[in-house]
């Protein structure tokens, strides 16, 4: 089996919605990658994330169903953030919630394909170890929280920089900087539970 094929289901499309002049626009920000299939939580950069405190804006995840390769778009909540490390740890809405407007969410999904629990079959990243995590591969702005893979389809780490990107540039020097599956390993869990890296409220 490809690398693409392994990958594929455990990247996910992230995009904002906003009304301008009346309407809904649906913006593209970045990528993600699923880290387990009990939130589902959804791994993704910081620095993406516009402001949502008091806003309308609202955050929609695409991710494609494992038995039938669908994709589904869901609402999402910001489970938490660890800033310093440019990490996010998104929580997928189930599919009454999103369509409902439950949780701030007021956007429908896009497309309907959910199980029993209101979310589709989601395949969660398979951790691998690296210590150098700068890479060469072409990497642009809706790549951003995307997952960096070894050549067995293992998460070695979150895509967080391209150095010397310009603003409104589409790539940088080509040069990407990610956090090491370790580091995910330790943080996503603290996150998750409390809402920060730090171990409590």
């Amino acid at each position: 089996m490809s690398v693409y094929k392994l990958v594929g289901p455990s990247v996910a499309s992230i995009a904002i919605v906003k009304v301008v002049g009346g309407a809904a626009v649906r913006e593209a920000i970045g990528s993600g990658v699923v880290w387990d299939d009990v939130g589902p939580h959804v791994l993704t950069n910081f620095h993406i994330l516009p402001p949502l405190q008091g806003s309308s804006t609202v955050l929609q995840v695409t991710v494609r169903d494992v038995s039938t390769g669908v994709p589904t778009t869901l609402g999402a909540r910001v489970a938490g953030t660890d800033s310093l490390h440019d990490l996010a740890v998104l929580r997928l809405l189930p599919l009454a919630a999103s369509a409902s407007g439950q949780e701030g969410q007021p956007q429908e999904p896009e497309l309907v394909l959910a199980g029993e629990n209101g979310l589709p079959s989601l395949r969660p990243v398979r951790l691998g170890t690296s210590a150098d995590l700068r890479t060469d591969a072409l990497i642009n702005a809706a790549n951003s929280g995307g997952p960096l893979v070894d050549s067995a389809g293992r998460l070695v780490g979150l895509s967080t920089a391209v150095g010397g990107a310009r603003a409104g540039a589409v790539r940088g020097s080509g040069v990407c900087f990610a956090l090491p599956a370790d580091m995910l390993r330790d943080l996503v869990p603290k996150i998750i539970v409390y809402g920060n890296p730090y171990g409590k409220k």
